[in-house]
């Protein structure tokens, strides 16, 4: 099934145990989509909110300013500004769970190390709104090749590993 938040309960979706999403609370008008949710997601059921947390505990890979550089370099300096994801509201993701019936929120915090692949990198890098096939047009072959030509000069091996900071946010009703 495709559609979107503003869609979600004309979906024809069956009852819901779990909702699970990433950052992308932060972009939905999210005191709809939290009523939407509680007509959809059973009794004893709630959401996860499941992304990378603040970067307090772990250091940052000397690799991602590479990809920064390029990104800053092909796309222009203000490309996560220009090609990202809308402002974040005003409100935080916080208060429209304490306003809704998944208000009873637990938080669990981790930092998990991931290993990449040169190929795996390139590609994740498709998926940001920012350099994604879209947003590049044409200039899309030149950023893969200059990303690869210096990625590899960083790691030879075409390994890169980063130690993030995980954060599960559970909600569910009282």
């Amino acid at each position: 099934m495709r559609g979107d938040a503003a869609g979600l309960t004309g979906m024809g979706l069956p009852p819901l145990d779990l909702c699970t999403m990433g950052k992308s609370i932060q972009w939905m008008n999210q005191d709809r989509l939290l009523a939407d949710l509680d007509r959809l997601i059973r009794p004893g059921g709630g959401i996860a909110l499941v992304s990378t947390g603040a970067r307090a505990s772990t250091v940052r890979p000397a690799w991602l300013d590479i990809i920064e550089s390029v990104c800053a370099d092909v796309i222009g300096p203000g490309y996560r500004q220009e090609h990202g994801p809308a402002a974040h509201p005003a409100e935080g993701r916080d208060d429209a769970l304490a306003r809704s019936a998944f208000s009873r929120v637990e938080t669990a915090r981790w930092d998990q190390t991931f290993t990449r692949t040169l190929d795996e990198l390139v590609g994740l890098q498709s998926s940001f709104s920012y350099s994604s096939p879209a947003a590049l047009g044409t200039r899309q072959a030149a950023f893969e090749e200059r990303l690869r030509r210096e990625l590899t000069a960083f790691s030879p091996n075409g390994t890169f590993a980063n130690t993030a900071p995980i954060e599960a946010v559970i909600a569910t009703r009282p």
